[in-house]
């Protein structure tokens, strides 16, 4: 099959694009069969894209704090530059893993049996969207 000009070059660019991204896996293949050894035996989503992404529904900051501790027995600490990012709701930790990043993002719950954390409503805001309609000026008279 012919293609035109645009086309081939959109092939192109989306086979470059996935050997890049395949490359990118490949180096996450490390780490992520690093998470699997320090996890063992919990429960734990685990993906993967540019970092290693590990997530789990959390009872406690205590079980984080453990958790990063058997990450830096495997000699894995939290990266310098950013670390640890605060949220109110949702608190992010970066480790340097051997070659890319490991992400852990603990999920809180409002009511986890068992939990020392939870997610606690302490107030509301409400927002308001713009609703638009198109509304054409021609001499038609036509409004879509």
């Amino acid at each position: 099959m012919k293609y035109c000009d645009k086309v081939k070059d959109a092939i192109e660019y989306e086979k470059k694009r996935s050997a890049e991204r395949i490359e990118e896996y490949k180096n996450c293949n490390e780490d992520a069969i690093l998470v699997e050894k320090v996890l063992s035996g919990k429960k734990y989503q685990l993906w993967i894209d540019h970092e290693v992404n590990v997530s789990w529904w959390a009872r406690s900051m205590q079980e984080v704090k453990d958790m990063l501790r058997d990450f830096g027995k495997e000699k894995v600490i939290l990266r310098a530059e950013d670390g640890y990012v605060a949220s109110d709701t949702n608190p992010v930790w970066y480790l340097q893993g051997r070659k890319t990043a490991i992400r852990l993002s603990p999920s809180w719950s409002t009511a986890l049996e068992g939990a020392t954390c939870r997610l606690v409503q302490v107030g509301s805001e409400k927002t308001e969207r713009p609703i638009y309609k198109l509304i054409c000026d021609d001499k038609e008279g036509s409004n879509g």
